[in-house]
């Protein structure tokens, strides 16, 4: 079971580092998702230094279980505002992964972040 726990310890802090990088890379694309939606700009521009950070910890397992944990309530946080931009029915660009995916966010997001949330609750428990 630890090598499972590892292994999905290694795989959400990957996606988590690629998030943020990739939001660094499209950093003008980004900044005008930031513009676009009804989030406090300051807490958006920390969104990409908190995923590269929690993804080289997590890739590291360094500081497990907190860092899935912690990953696991971002993941919670980016699917309630999913969730809330849907009931509103305002669909902006879902940047999760830079401008790799510029669709607009939708059910797919949610499930895709559902698989991701229970990845990072293996990482932290197993």
């Amino acid at each position: 079971m630890a090598h499972i726990g590892s292994l999905c310890g290694i795989g959400i802090g990957v996606v988590f580092l690629f998030a943020g990088i990739s939001k660094f890379v499209s950093r003008d694309e980004w900044q005008m998702v930031v513009n676009e939606v009804h989030v406090h700009p300051a807490i958006l521009r920390l969104v990409p230094i908190a995923e590269v950070l929690l993804g080289v910890l997590s890739t590291a397992r360094i500081a497990t279980p907190i860092v899935p944990l912690v990953i696991a309530a971002l993941l919670v946080v980016f699917s309630g505002w999913v969730l809330s931009a849907l009931r509103r029915d305002v669909a902006p660009r879902c940047m999760c992964f830079g401008s790799r995916s510029q669709r607009p966010v939708s059910f797919r997001t949610l499930v895709r972040n559902v698989v991701l949330l229970v990845v990072a609750v293996g990482a932290a428990l197993l």
